[in-house]
């Protein structure tokens, strides 16, 4: 009966049951209840975070937009203020070093000459130090002929590049080695490729390509024997049973076919991306400016004045040497320097080993070289080679098919119209000095005669100054005072030995051109 009893006490009943999952039910719909208002909040609050960060973003794209134009346009900045708060508030009688004062009049007019002789500028960088040509030639190209977008800086830039390739040229014994070496010469051509308008044509010539290059994270363009050999080596050890050394020579390398079997695919990937790139390149040589095209006319014309005797892949050389060499490769090699890529894709050190081999394939079907026979794993990359020499030819004719400078500067001279005679630079004092020092020490080399208007400067400044300390080596902003454009068209047309024809066409169009400035309706500033 006790027992019967205690089985009964432990029975529940319906209405306890019913009672239970009731309760139950009403605690899952409070807790429901209770996380749907968490999670309400927390949409709420998340809602709120992505508006603020949706205006950080907005925010911080406007300030990357207003940076990227000042750095596009840093060059003219030192005019603009010169412009707003007054050239003469720059105070440049400052004591010196040893009491000496800046002689500001007369480096100006110093400056004002070797602008519009850029002859001087070739001579004193072939003349100067191995330590001082890297210096003089950022003083030249990114302080005296700063503006990248004006006609006559680009001008006088163009002569002086034309003029130093010229005396390069009388060093040369064959034509492979036109621009080859690094020296005074290919250190211009280099910074000159840097430069605003050639440096935007590279963007849009080279940024498809590169973007997809970089998309492939696990790309690998290994094709060297011995280091792919080097890669493999434990997976060869794990399947030989004999003990391989850890280093062997490439010839060696290439008889194993677990060699060859990775070489080769990489090989036609390789091939690939270079096809790619040299389809934009060839695509875009319509687009490229005019100062790289006159200086590979230039380039060639030389070669072939140099060495007529060469055949035509031998002429093209210097071309090549330029064009890739200079310009091209550096970008694919460092695209981040060239704002190839952003700053989330940056490559990194294994990428630029793949971006390094694609430059040099590319430099080499450029050159139109093929490897030779005791390298026989390049033998696809020597066919393409083959296969694209013609291609490349007629690439390098209509390259330098454009007008020479002289021809072209009797159109850009009429550009220069709303261009101030009297621009302003600006130097670091020691630049100024070291320009001083060197036209100093190689004196009877650049200035010929007592006529020269270097002459009286050089006369008067005295012996070469010493460096100052980097306190004391302020920016310093000079006013250049340029000839007119009556006085360059004279001349211009006497060098030139121009028909009295074209002289009177000149003479008609800057008539045409002084009566439009003078107008009251017109501005060719704003026009």
């Amino acid at each position: 009966m006790a027992v019967a009893m205690a089985g009964r006490a432990i029975k529940p009943s319906l209405d306890v049951l019913q009672q239970l999952v009731k309760s139950q039910r009403e605690n899952v719909a409070e807790i429901i209840e209770m996380e749907q208002k968490q999670i309400d909040a927390l949409k709420d609050g998340l809602d709120e975070e992505v508006k603020h960060n949706n205006a950080l973003e907005e925010d911080c794209l406007e300030m990357e937009a207003k940076i990227k134009l000042v750095l596009a346009n840093h060059k003219l900045v030192h005019e603009s203020l010169a412009k707003s708060y007054s050239y003469e508030r720059i105070d440049l009688s400052l004591n010196l070093s040893g009491g000496s004062k800046f002689e500001k009049e007369l480096y100006e007019r110093m400056m004002s000459i070797m602008y519009e002789e850029p002859q001087y500028l070739s001579v004193m960088l072939r003349k100067a130090e191995p330590m001082e040509v890297d210096a003089l030639v950022q003083v030249v190209v990114d302080r005296l002929y700063a503006n990248h977008y004006k006609a006559r800086d680009e001008y006088y830039m163009l002569s002086l590049l034309t003029h130093a390739i010229g005396e390069d040229m009388s060093s040369i014994t064959e034509p492979v080695a036109m621009l080859a070496q690094v020296n005074y010469v290919t250190k211009l051509l280099s910074a000159y490729t840097r430069r605003g308008p050639n440096r935007e044509a590279l963007k849009a010539c080279l940024a498809k390509p590169m973007s997809l290059v970089l998309a492939r994270k696990k790309l690998e363009l290994e094709i060297e024997p011995s280091r792919v050999y080097t890669t493999i080596l434990e997976e060869l050890r794990f399947k030989s049973d004999t003990d391989m050394p850890s280093m062997v020579t490439s010839t060696e390398a290439w008889k194993l076919p677990e060699v060859r079997a990775a070489i080769v695919p990489r090989i036609r990937i390789l091939i690939d991306f270079v096809e790619l790139f040299l389809t934009r390149i060839i695509a875009a040589r319509n687009v490229l400016p005019y100062g790289l095209r006159v200086l590979a006319r230039k380039v060639y014309d030389a070669a072939k004045d140099r060495f007529p005797k060469a055949d035509v892949s031998q002429q093209m050389a210097g071309v090549s040497n330029f064009i890739f060499v200079s310009y091209i490769c550096p970008a694919i090699i460092q695209p981040e320097a060239f704002d190839l890529c952003s700053a989330s894709s940056r490559p990194s050190s294994h990428m630029k080993r793949n971006l390094l081999r694609i430059a040099s394939t590319l430099k080499r079907v450029g050159s139109l070289a093929p490897y030779g026979a005791n390298e026989p794993w390049y033998a696809d990359i020597s066919a393409f080679v083959r296969s694209s020499s013609e291609m490349m030819k007629q690439f390098f004719s209509n390259l330098s098919d454009v007008p020479l400078l002289e021809e072209q500067r009797r159109v850009t001279l009429y550009l220069e119209s709303t261009e101030s005679l009297t621009p302003t630079r600006s130097f670091e004092l020691n630049s100024i000095y070291l320009l001083h020092s060197v036209l100093y020490r190689y004196y009877s080399e650049i200035v010929s005669s007592s006529d020269n208007p270097l002459h009286s400067v050089l006369l008067e400044l005295g012996n070469m100054p010493d460096q100052v300390s980097q306190e004391q080596s302020r920016q310093v902003l000079l006013r250049l005072r340029l000839s007119s454009r009556d006085m360059l068209i004279t001349q211009g047309s006497r060098n030139a030995g121009v028909a009295a024809q074209a002289d009177l066409q000149s003479e008609l169009r800057q008539m045409l051109l002084d009566a439009l400035r003078t107008a009251p309706a017109v501005n060719l500033r704003q026009g």
